[in-house]
């Protein structure tokens, strides 16, 4: 980490532990509003630098182009409000039971909550109501922009809102643990509104920022959504340890809780050695990643690291096996994918060509760069595939 990301880190530290920063006479200030950029946490770092003395602070010009990513985050938090507000009124009065997970469920736990940012608004409902949820947000002016078995993404006002049947995870064993949390893992919030318990929620964000660090990367939020859980009177630290024991994540959980200790002193106390050779390269896929990981990666990489971790093998073999596995999807997806298929499965074969032509025609640009990158460039895959064997992570 060099003296840049540390002070970078040294802020988002004083932001959520809701202190004064310290000064810092050398500060790249261009190389953190950088950062705060390619993590989507800008806003964040002004909350904390303007609780510097005024000498301390970014020079006026550059100072106002985080002043400038604050305003424009509450304001997006102000729409994504309105949409959240409309969405839990439309299921709420038609006793559809539904929760929200991730930033807008735990963006209450935040010292500023307006911003902390996110990408999409994720929220879930029980298999057999997600085709009548989604319906009835069409009827209230949200716009479908794509539906499948298992979830609909929707519009509105210009914000993105996933509405799912199914909490994803890192591997199986997470996402059967998650399978039907109404039934144990819930509080009721109001009516037909719930969330996860605090622990339960914060296994759910491990096994998360995990299933995103495996299909290549994963950045800083949401190491620090992992603090702000941690930070939370009703967590209840032996049931936590009992899950990840039982879901086989125990390493990687116990390695990203003392990260979360080590960077923003969150407020646990663990026995836990962390290996400072994973920690840099952690740090490295993480810094460089940004959010999800999207300035170091594509979906090559994801399938590359996959092939990488169920062959054994680096090489060409690995490369030639990721391609294989992009050209030739499982049949799960396809019937996913083009619900035609799924109806009347001998339409299999036309599924599969009529991916190939959207491949081809609608993400050929995209498509050819992943391709060549399974060749030509698979350092990220290689490194992120070191830190799964690390981290006794099963994909």
């Amino acid at each position: 980490m060099d003296k840049t990301q540390k002070y970078f880190i040294h802020l988002l530290s004083s932001y959520l532990n809701d202190s004064p920063p310290l000064s810092e006479a050398q500060a790249d200030w261009m190389g953190v509003f950088k950062l705060g950029e390619l993590h989507n946490v800008t806003a964040m770092l002004t909350v904390a630098i303007k609780k510097l003395p005024a000498e301390s602070r970014p020079p006026e010009k550059l100072f106002s182009l985080f002043k400038q990513a604050l305003g424009m985050t509450i304001q997006s938090f102000e729409n994504k409000l309105s949409g959240i507000e409309i969405l839990t009124d439309v299921l709420s009065e038609s006793e559809i039971k539904h929760l929200f997970v991730k930033g807008a469920a735990i963006r209450q736990y935040y010292p500023v909550g307006e911003v902390r940012t996110s990408g999409d608004t994720d929220v879930i409902v029980e298999p057999e109501n997600l085709e009548k949820a989604t319906n009835l947000l069409v009827e209230r002016g949200f716009e479908l922009s794509q539906s499948d078995d298992i979830q609909s993404v929707l519009i509105y006002n210009d914000e993105e809102y996933e509405v799912k049947a199914y909490l994803d995870g890192v591997n199986s064993d997470c996402e059967h643990y998650f399978e039907m949390p109404f039934e144990d893992k819930c509080v009721n919030t109001k009516g037909f509104a719930y969330n996860l318990d605090t622990t339960n929620h914060l296994v759910y964000i491990i096994s998360h920022f995990l299933r995103h660090l495996s299909v290549g990367g994963v950045g800083i939020r949401q190491l620090m959504d992992i603090d702000v859980m941690l930070r939370c009177d009703d967590f209840n630290f032996e049931l936590f340890d009992s899950v990840i024991k039982a879901l086989n994540i125990e390493k990687s959980a116990m390695f990203l809780l003392k990260l979360s200790k080590e960077w923003f002193n969150s407020p646990i106390d663990i026995d836990f050695e962390i290996d400072e050779d994973l920690k840099e390269s952690l740090e490295k896929i993480m810094f460089e990643g940004g959010v999800f990981g999207f300035a170091i990666s594509d979906h090559g990489t994801v399938r590359l690291v996959h092939s990488m971790n169920s062959s054994e093998k680096k090489g060409l073999t690995a490369s030639i096996k990721a391609f294989l596995m992009m050209l030739f999807p499982p049949k799960e997806y396809l019937y996913r994918t083009y619900k035609y298929s799924d109806k009347c499965h001998l339409l299999l074969p036309i599924a599969f060509f009529h991916r190939l032509f959207d491949a081809i025609f609608k993400r050929g640009k995209s498509n050819k760069n992943a391709v060549k990158n399974l060749f030509t460039n698979n350092d990220t895959a290689i490194m992120i595939s070191d830190i799964i064997n690390e981290l006794d992570i099963k994909l």
